[in-house]
């Protein structure tokens, strides 16, 4: 059913005002005390309220319109509002079960996936390679190597320390396991993307 919203009764004496700005569109939804326009008269500016609700099907006035008390401003499908209202909620239910299902499984999976990778982990070699070392440096002097074959390295423990024209820094290990060979040593020039050592 559509449904008129008429601009309500302004105060005493004032029997019209400009609009300055519209605050609904066609289509928009709009919701009872829902401000849809703003307006000026004599004494103030006002946001008018809506007191119908539904989808917005018609907007018969613009920013800039002098309107009268009793003027129709937009024009609503009441019938809208319960159908589209509905239809959300309807959609909801299933689409959340469908992600806890997703949780579940995924949280399910999780423990069976990490176990065959810890285990694999062990065999695997994994290269360490100079890092990023930042803007316009290339290479750095190694001062020190911190780990030896045979030890274990944890990530973020640092391995080698390098001078480059900047600073002394302390390289972070970005693997973890038991250090299997080092392919570097102090005096080496070290590039970033160069193979350190193998894990």
């Amino acid at each position: 059913m559509v449904k008129e919203f008429k601009l309500p009764e302004l105060g005493e004496n004032i029997e019209s005002a400009d609009i300055i700005n519209v605050l609904v569109k066609v289509g928009d939804r709009v919701e009872k005390e829902q401000s849809i326009i703003e307006i000026e008269t004599d004494k103030a500016t006002i946001e008018v309220p809506s007191s119908v609700e539904g989808v917005v099907k018609e907007v018969l006035v613009k920013t800039g319109d002098n309107v009268k008390v009793g003027q129709t401003i937009i024009k609503v499908d009441e019938a809208g509002t319960g159908v589209t209202k509905e239809l959300p909620a309807e959609e909801k239910t299933p689409a959340e079960k469908k992600e806890v299902k997703k949780v579940e499984t995924k949280s399910e999976e999780k423990p069976k996936e990490k176990k065959p990778a810890a285990s694999s982990g062990k065999k695997e070699i994994v290269e360490f390679k100079v890092p990023d070392l930042g803007e316009n440096i290339e290479s750095a002097d190694v001062i020190a190597v911190l780990v030896k074959p045979g030890d274990v390295i944890e990530k973020d423990q640092g391995v080698i320390e390098i001078e480059t024209d900047k600073a002394t820094i302390e390289v972070p290990s970005s693997v973890e396991g038991k250090v299997v060979e080092v392919l570097i040593k102090p005096g080496d020039k070290a590039k970033a993307g160069d193979v350190i050592l193998r894990v």
